[in-house]
């Protein structure tokens, strides 16, 4: 026999008796009943985990809202209810009584198709500060054993308790009175006649939403609501605030609510009175300027014809018909004036809280197509006898004034469909590229909107200038047609005939979809993505690699991918997130994830449903901060307080050593800049590591350090060289802004203010001067005297020298066939054996693995550095030229494979960058030939990687990079034969020089060849571009004027085959006893010399080579054809100068100079080396 069912009421158990002929009747359907081995029916008991409850208090949980199943808790830990569940069927636990002073959720609460114990339904409770109501008592039973048979159960208890929390926030501004509802709820209004804090007098339940709407406006005022919904949590809500301005719009009053009868007058009950009408409503007027009108004009507002208002004369309108604060307005024409086409400017809109006075009319003659108008019915005479004569029929109508739709065709290679305005009326079919007009004109100051009904097959074409208002002939209306790799959906068929009067059905477009996706790297956790702001279709992703939306965009379509929830510590970032105009699938979006010790604020819920004329409450969205703190030391006595930004909400004031956090936390990707708002009494604060320029984690290293002002403080100076006449440059320390210095000319400067004894310096470049790059040999900490050391070295932009290199002994100048004895040799950095990247290495003990290119701000070296130099990817390296020369990696992730822009350097990949290396200064530019464009790195932490340009640079390039002096221009070239221009402002490209055939032609522009330019240069002056191709054996020169390009140096073919050697600028002697030795790489110049390397880096012979511009003469400064001495770190070691003996470089692709000395990187030998 079963076991008899056991239920639980107070912590006493009750057999329940089963009447012996159901036992029967059960007995007999055990076959069709589940049970277990013994007999009995399978259950299975349902638990989980308790935290947070409190000591003393008592929580309640029930299961499926039975009654019977309630259970009381009184202690952390493990919990089993003491009813199980039958197996296969369901759970449900909720919270019954929540205890004394807290609020308590539930998760994992439910499930289905229970076939195993559950043990996961986990309570969390926390401290509340809502209103609880009690719950209802259970209703007692009567004993259904007394004598006169069954009892009846009691009555059921009055229902589960709710816990509440108020709503409120901050009025602001107000100077009337104003009304506030929350969800519409107009019977618990709040009326408010001050400012500040307030709260709406009905409480929300825990869970529910909140949607706080203005009822009534106060008089000439219009007030808005900010946070004003959201999801109920655990906490009252105190930032829904108000803030109330003057308003110059008309204010209709409210409705009065309608009287009720009296329902306690003898006569039966009242009948409710009529409803009020509605609340008061604050308008503006619409208007602008009409100007050209020479006839007459009608305008319309949101097609409201009724109201429209005619005009015949120029100057300032008002439109008759004002419109409520959040409405629309459209203002179009009604018609045009004769002879005239007028259109209309700033038409459309959202009514704000101030008038309109922009929407302008501009009229002009119009030189379209005008049908006439109908002539006047024919009438009789009324005077002839017969009595009065009737009036004949009326005119046709008004004459219209139309113009062509059309433009040009290319790159189609099938037939295409092109529509106006969605009617198939005005369809044209085409196959061929060129000019085209559409069939059916367009009236003056209509619309048009051309579209492609049917795409070529196995291409996708686009439509330019697509839409617009006629004003005269259309002629721009482009289609641009390329192969495409989409999916295409079928059109529909046509439908059927109508009816009598009707048309026939026409059948569906098909339609061109791409997918949208990229790769993830880094990852963690649970990443959400979603396109456009679709959630419905967000993608969940949890591992790294591909990814691809399910949900594909239409050709020509936008699409913005963005993260919707962030993996649990980690933050991830998206670049190349958004794209316009999609023809193809889309790859190319990559996600990158980092560790993040940041907040991270859950997103708002949806606003809850509206009432008559309201509109839905958006959510708030999530975001992640990050703090600012560090450390203060020497503070004696006095108050400091420090500011964040700028921001006095930020201030801290602090009056003891220690560690130290900022009370506003900075959002991911915000910058920070710590100052001293306030020196404390009789000291003097130094800021050191106060600024960043993104924020990716909490920053705890900013370091404050007091001193007494009389005698612990200290001034910080130095000299400023290679400053041009009429430039100016300004500097800070430490990142303070509010104590710049502004130099003008060389010679020695000093700071402002001093800093503290025993802190630290850091002098950098807050403003470049003009065309030229200034870097700073000027950081230091525990000052203990004054510091007159700061160096501060301007070149050209992109690192060029602006003066003659002074090479030490002087070169004669004549040319020598051996190497300058007295020029010395000195490795600075590589040639390591640590295993690369090898960072925070200082000099030799660093290594290159493929160092690609090199360019310098007379501060740093930076270094390319391939991991492959084929397929990269590589880093960025920092080459202090400062002894020890440290070495440190600012951007490149060396796993990545395809090109990723990034917000953190590190995080980025960058392609290989054959001599594609040059700065203005505050940024890196770089040519990329694995994504074919060139990058830009900022030079300010974090080194954010965006992509400036695009380049066809053919199969490897682009390669090489020249900045022009004024910082505006680069110029690249590649393998296929070309120079491209790029304008930095902008990232326009174009391409000036070069034939693509790869051969060396004088010429100008495009009619000029080059052999695979890949060294370039331009001179200070900006007026001359030189050239020297891979493995070159010329030097060509490029006048930026003209375009014309010829060669200045080296061995020319003509074009009968005769074979000229060049030694001087537009020399076209025949060779000279000056011929330049072998394949030439590296070019830089001072202005009055061509610096390069020359000879044969295959078998890893080559030497550097001066040539002076003024006479052509080349003469060899390091390095001889047959030297048997490599430069490395053991033959000239940092740690001495090398006379420059018996010495040759191996394989240099780069070579640049700070003024002083010139640097060559030497690839093969992974060494960066100094020639002084």
């Amino acid at each position: 026999m079963k076991k008899p069912v056991q239920c639980q009421f107070g912590g006493l158990t009750t057999a329940r008796l089963v009447c012996t002929s159901l036992i029967t009747l059960c007995l007999g359907l055990l076959s069709a009943c589940g049970e277990d081995d013994s007999g009995n029916a399978a259950t299975f008991n349902v638990g989980g985990t308790i935290t947070g409850l409190a000591a003393g208090t008592r929580l309640g949980l029930i299961n499926n809202g039975d009654p019977d199943s309630a259970f009381t808790v009184t202690a952390n830990g493990s919990y089993t209810l003491s009813s199980p569940v039958a197996a296969g069927s369901s759970y449900a636990v909720t919270i019954s009584r929540m205890p004394s002073g807290q609020f308590c959720s539930v998760s994992n609460g439910a499930g289905a198709g229970v076939t195993a114990n559950v043990s996961k339904v986990n309570v969390q409770c926390v401290a509340s500060t809502g209103t609880t109501t009690g719950s209802g008592s259970s209703g007692g039973s009567t004993n259904p054993s007394a004598p006169g048979g069954p009892g009846t159960g009691g009555a059921g208890g009055n229902g589960n308790g709710t816990t509440t929390f108020n709503v409120g926030g901050v009025i602001s501004g107000l100077v009337g009175s104003i009304t506030l509802i929350n969800n519409g709820d107009a019977a618990h209004a709040l009326t408010a006649t001050s400012n500040g804090g307030y709260t709406l007098g009905l409480p929300v339940v825990v869970g529910s939403g909140y949607a706080v709407t203005i009822g009534s406006m106060p008089a000439g005022q219009f007030c808005t609501v900010s946070n004003g919904s959201g999801a109920m949590g655990a906490a009252n809500v105190s930032n829904v605030n108000i803030t109330c301005i003057a308003s110059s719009g008309t204010t209709i009053g409210g409705g009065t609510s309608g009287g009720g009868t009296d329902p306690t007058v003898p006569g039966g009950p009242g009948t409710g009175g009529a409803g009020g009408n509605g609340n008061g409503s604050t308008t503006f007027n619409v208007g602008g300027v009409i100007s050209g009108l020479g006839g007459s004009i009608t305008l319309i507002n949101n097609g409201d014809v009724a109201h429209t208002l005619t005009a015949t004369s120029n100057g300032g309108y008002t439109l008759g018909v004002p419109l409520v604060v959040g409405s629309g307005y459209a203002v179009t024409i009604g018609s045009m004036p004769a002879g005239q086409f007028c259109s209309v400017s700033n038409g459309i809109g959202v009514m704000g809280t101030a008038n309109i006075s922009n929407v302008n009319i501009k009229c002009t003659a119009s030189a379209g197509t005008t049908t006439g108008g109908g002539s006047s019915g024919g009438g009789t005479d009324p005077t002839v006898s017969g009595g009065p004569g009737t009036g004949g029929s009326g005119g046709n109508g008004n004459g219209s004034t139309t113009f062509n739709v059309g433009g040009v065709i290319s790159g189609l290679s099938g037939t295409i469909t092109l529509i106006d305005n969605g009617d198939p009326a005005t369809a044209l079919t085409t196959t061929a590229n060129g000019g085209y007009t559409l069939g059916v004109p367009v009236v003056a100051g209509s619309s048009y909107a051309v579209t492609v009904s049917r795409q070529p097959s196995g291409q996708f074409c686009s439509v330019s200038n697509a839409a617009g208002v006629v004003g005269a002939n259309v002629s721009n209306v482009n289609i641009q047609c390329v192969a495409s790799n989409g999916t295409t959906i079928g059109a529909g068929s046509s439908g059927g005939s109508a009816g009598t009067g009707g048309v026939t059905g026409g059948g569906g477009n098909g339609t061109t979809t791409f997918n949208v996706g990229g790769t993830i790297t880094g990852l963690s956790g649970t990443v959400a993505l979603v396109n456009n702001g679709d959630v419905a279709h967000a993608l969940a992703v949890t591992a790294n690699g591909g990814f691809t939306f399910g949900l594909p965009v239409a050709a020509g379509s936008n699409y913005a991918v963005t993260v919707s929830s962030q993996p649990s510590g980690q933050f991830c970032s998206v670049a190349n997130a958004t794209g316009a105009g999609v023809v193809a699938n889309i790859s190319a979006i990559n996600v990158v994830c980092v560790a993040s010790n940041g907040t991270t604020t859950t997103p708002g819920l949806a606003g809850g449903g509206t009432g008559t004329g309201g509109v839905t409450g958006g959510g708030g969205n999530g975001s992640t901060t990050f703090n600012v703190g560090g450390s203060i030391a020497g503070l004696s006595g006095g108050t400091l307080t420090l500011i964040n930004n700028g921001n006095s909400a930020s201030a801290l004031a602090v009056t003891s050593n220690g560690g130290f956090t900022l009370g506003v936390p900075v959002a991911l990707g915000g910058s920070y800049n710590v100052s001293v708002a306030a020196q404390p009494t009789g000291q003097t604060c130094t800021v050191s590591n106060g600024t960043l320029a993104y924020m990716a984690a909490n920053v705890t290293n900013v370091s404050v350090v007091c001193a007494t002002t009389a005698s612990g403080s200290f001034s910080i100076g130095g000299t400023v060289t290679g400053l041009l006449s009429g430039k100016s440059l300004t500097v800070v320390n430490n990142g303070d802004t509010a104590n710049p210095i502004t130099l003008s000319a060389n010679g020695s400067f000093t700071m402002p203010v001093p800093v503290a004894a025993g802190s630290g310096y850091n002098i950098t470049v807050a403003a470049q001067p003009a065309a030229q790059v200034c870097g700073v040999k000027g950081t230091g900490s525990n000052v203990t005297a004054n510091i007159t050391s700061v160096a501060i070295t301007c070149l050209g932009a992109g690192g060029m020298a602006i003066a003659p290199v002074p090479l030490t002994p002087a070169l004669s100048g004549a040319g020598t066939p051996n190497a300058v004895p007295g020029v010395l040799v000195t490795t600075m950095a590589g040639g390591g054996t640590c295993t690369a990247p090898c960072d925070n290495a200082v000099g030799v003990n660093a290594a290159f693995i493929g160092a690609e290119a090199a360019t310098t701000d007379g501060n740093y070296v930076y270094i390319a550095d391939a991991i492959d130099y084929v397929a990269g990817p590589l880093v960025i390296r920092r080459v202090s030229l400062t002894p020890p020369y440290a070495v440190t990696t600012i951007a490149g992730n060396p796993s990545g494979t395809t090109a990723v822009d990034a917000p953190i350097g590190l995080n980025a990949v960058l392609g290989p960058c054959w001599n594609g290396l040059t700065s203005d200064g505050a940024n890196l530019y770089m040519a990329d030939s694995l994504s074919h464009s060139i990058r830009k790195i900022s030079l300010s932490p974090p080194y954010a990687v965006t992509t400036l340009a695009s380049i066809d640079g053919g199969t490897y390039g682009p390669w090489g990079l020249a900045i022009s002096p004024d910082g505006s221009t680069l110029y690249t070239g590649g393998d296929n034969g070309k120079i491209s221009r790029v304008n930095i402002a902008t990232g326009a490209v174009s391409v000036p020089l070069g034939n693509g055939i790869n051969s060396d032609v004088d010429g100008v522009g495009t009619a000029a060849g080059f052999y695979q330019p890949l060294n370039l240069v331009i001179n200070q002056a900006g007026t001359t571009l030189y050239v020297i191709g891979y493995y070159g054996v010329t030097i060509r020169a490029v006048d930026l004027a003209t375009n014309a390009v010829t060669t200045i140096a080296g061995d020319l073919t003509d074009a009968v085959g005769n074979v000229f050697t060049y030694p001087a600028p537009g020399s076209l002697q025949k060779p000279t006893p000056v011929h330049l030795a072998g394949s030439m790489m590296g070019l830089t110049t001072d202005g009055s010399n061509l610096y390069f390397m020359a000879g044969d880096p295959n078998n890893g012979f080559q030497s550097l080579q001066q040539m002076n511009l003024a006479t052509g003469l080349v003469t060899t400064l390091v390095g001889t054809s047959n030297a048997s001495v490599l430069i490395n770190n053991t033959s000239a070691p940092s740690t001495t100068v090398t006379p420059n003996a018996n010495l040759r470089f191996s394989f240099a692709l780069s070579l640049v100079s700070d003024g002083t000395n010139l640097y060559v990187l030497d690839s093969s030998s992974g060494v960066l080396v100094k020639v002084h």
